[in-house]
């Protein structure tokens, strides 16, 4: 079996039922998967060490391709491999909003040509480590409350079947409650769970340029929310490594506000109004109770990350060291993510007229309060810096479109509010202290308000979220300067390898910040140089169309985990940007 770090990481497709994933390598191992819930500990883990759990189904002749092709099945996720004579259709049940059972995985194995030998090949993994109670039964193999059903008996942990021309057999990853399958029943659940992601798609109003891959992005963003709670995790993935062979490796299993509330606000803008009120529900539960500062990172229930980062005792991608669970992150004072919060909510009351501000007026009441104040403080903003907390500019700005946004809201409930007067007042205040302390020489924007003079990528936010005009000189000379100072040919990086964030240098480039350029070009009115930049972004996706948080600009080998909520919601705010300019 090989799976696992023998193959580059774009050779993988994504696979959910909008409670949990996997991911399928194209030799046909399901190399990464976590039963049952995103953040639960892992049964295949092979991608992250070379004896890690792992389950393929493909060839059993040395002879045949074993590394095939793959693609989704149209407008789904359901994930085709097709090896030589073997085809591979991968998905995980789900009709209309719900998992049908949740965490089930179904591999419907096709021969193409025949007679073909398919081995199903198992290696027991649970909780990140072998799998202890291990036994075999007439059609397959159970271990610590996993159950591998292949229909034809195993002989040691290895199944082989052979199939004539045309003849499918079906493979399931499951629990023991749930019940086999006929392949007549696998595929009437292929069919019913790729109407629940055409279904989903239906309300897509978008039909501007790069249609395909908002498609798959927005697919890609519904397979990472919780179909019950509406939180979108960050990917699915924990400790793929932003540098080969460095320390940069986090785990992303969970719901930062920024991000979740930013792939909200894409679907809202590309006419998917679906998600909303679960994701209301699931901000609700945050801030509930809640004192301020909020957490920037929560699990998918809206819970507070309890536990610590861990490191396990795994091999890492390609060596990369080390593997961790959980994430430090949740306690870090961010100050930015407010903004995105408010966004959202702004959106909604000025566009469709939901009462989701209504519901949430007090305790964003209470967080605009608290603002007034909070950013005046250092962070560690967007980037999570590991060094000591600084006086970001985005982060500031992040406050000042806070505290405007809620002024806005405010007056619309009520044109004689005077309760935010001090919002706007606040606002004011901080834009000040941008222009005196935030501008570069040449009058651009920069990272902080320290001796160097610096850009990072998240400075390129302000052509929209800044309240300068695009014609104004300072989103101009920022954006010159962004692009200036941390291109790497058509890819952005976040920030110049000089800055210390806590951590050694070097990684790769930042894709959402790729997009981010592609977008704020677009509101320049530069349009040749923002579809220059989105060509390539796009084709750097294929052939599955899915996107990582980095990528080697050298070799565009994938880099940190995969796929990621921020990338995909980038592509999707940039295709919107290029969509009211020529095509």
């Amino acid at each position: 079996m090989s799976g696992g770090d023998s193959l580059p990481l774009r050779e993988r497709g994504f696979i959910s039922d909008t409670a949990t994933a996997a991911l399928v390598a194209a030799d046909g191992t399901i190399d990464w998967y976590c039963p049952g819930r995103f953040d639960a500990p892992a049964t295949c883990f092979r991608l992250l060490d070379p004896v890690g759990g792992a389950i393929r189904v493909g060839p059993a002749k040395p002879s045949m391709p074993q590394v095939g092709t793959q693609s989704y099945r149209g407008d789904t996720n359901l994930l085709q491999t097709v090896m030589g004579d073997v085809e591979v259709l991968d998905f995980m049940p789900r009709e209309g909003s719900a998992a049908t059972p949740p965490g089930r995985i179904v591999r419907v194995v096709t021969a193409r040509r025949g007679p073909v030998d398919v081995v199903v090949d198992v290696v027991p993994g649970h909780a990140f480590k072998p799998a202890r109670n291990v036994h075999t039964f007439a059609t397959g193999i159970a271990f610590d409350g996993t159950v591998v059903r292949a229909g034809v008996p195993f002989d040691g942990r290895r199944a082989t079947a052979t199939l004539q021309a045309g003849e499918r057999m079906v493979v399931t990853v499951d629990d023991e409650h749930h019940e086999p399958l006929t392949v007549d029943a696998a595929l009437d659940l292929a069919d019913r769970t790729a109407t629940g992601w055409h279904q989903h798609l239906s309300a897509l109003t978008y039909d501007g340029p790069y249609a395909a891959a908002v498609r798959r992005s927005l697919l890609v963003l519904k397979g990472l929310s919780h179909h019950d709670t509406g939180a979108v995790v960050a990917a699915p993935t924990t400790s793929l490594p932003e540098r080969l062979g460095g320390e940069r490796n986090w785990d992303y299993r969970f719901a930062w506000v920024r991000d979740a509330s930013l792939a909200i606000d894409a679907a809202y803008e590309a006419g998917l109004h679906e998600e909303g009120e679960r994701f209301v529900s699931w901000l609700q539960r945050i801030f509930d109770g809640a004192e301020f500062p909020l957490r920037p990172v929560y699990d998918v229930e809206g819970e507070p990350i309890r536990d610590a980062e861990q490191e396990l005792r795994l091999g890492g991608w390609r060596r990369s060291q080390p593997v961790r669970i959980g994430n430090d992150a949740s306690t870090h004072l961010q100050l930015d993510f407010y903004a995105d919060v408010v966004a959202v909510l702004h959106t909604e009351q000025f566009r469709r007229r939901s009462s989701s501000v209504h519901q949430l007026w007090a305790p964003l009441c209470q967080m605009a309060d608290w603002l007034c104040d909070a950013w005046r403080q250092p962070d560690r903003g967007i980037w999570e810096i590991r060094s000591e907390p600084r006086h970001l500019v985005s982060s500031k700005l992040a406050c000042h479109d806070t505290l405007a946004r809620m002024t806005e809201l405010a007056l619309a409930r009520n044109p004689l509010d005077m309760g935010s007067v001090a919002w706007r007042e606040s606002a004011a205040e901080i834009l000040a202290w941008v222009e005196r302390y935030g501008l570069a020489a040449d009058g651009g924007l920069r990272q902080d308000d320290g001796p160097e003079d610096e850009p990072d990528a998240s400075l390129l936010m302000s052509v929209w979220r800044g309240p300068w005009p695009p014609d104004h000189e300072i989103p101009q000379r920022t954006v010159e300067r962004v692009l200036a100072r941390l291109s790497d040919g058509l890819y952005l990086h976040r920030y110049p390898p000089s800055s210390d964030d806590g951590l050694p240098p070097g990684e790769g480039v930042f894709i959402p910040a790729s997009f981010w350029a592609v977008k704020a070009l677009a509101r320049l009115g530069r349009w040749e140089e923002a579809h220059e930049r989105m060509e390539h972004l796009v084709g750097f996706s294929r052939p599955l169309g899915l996107l990582p948080e980095e990528a080697d600009p050298r070799t565009g080998d994938f880099l940190g985990n995969l796929p990621q909520a921020f990338s995909h919601l980038a592509l999707v705010d940039a295709a919107l940007a290029l969509e009211h300019g020529p095509r």
